[in-house]
């Protein structure tokens, strides 16, 4: 369980509206690699989903063990497979009913 000084940072910053990721400590090569803001929002939540949540906002990312990393990095791709899944089929349709109409 994280320390409460940094429970009580992380509501504070959430409930401020700010991004509440500036605090975790984020390995060098994550710092060095530009992913959309999206990504960093959907790991964040897998990981609340996941029970890692309270280990990285103590440890940070780099905190977590391989299997952990493994565990997470699996639902995120397969999360991610089914947003790009439902986008294009989305789009599809839209598409369809522009050439019908």
């Amino acid at each position: 369980m994280p320390a409460p000084e940094i429970l009580a940072s992380v509501k504070q910053t959430r409930d401020s509206g700010v991004n509440h990721m500036d605090h975790v400590k984020r390995s060098r090569k994550s710092k060095i690699k530009k992913r959309p803001d999206d990504w960093e929002q959907l790991k964040v939540e897998i990981a609340k989903e996941i029970g890692l949540w309270p280990k990285v906002a103590a440890d940070g990312w780099a905190g977590l063990s391989a299997e952990e990393s493994g565990r997470l990095g699996g639902v995120f791709s397969t999360r991610k497979k089914a947003l790009a899944a439902a986008t294009a089929t989305t789009g599809e349709k839209a598409n369809n009913e522009e050439i019908r109409g």
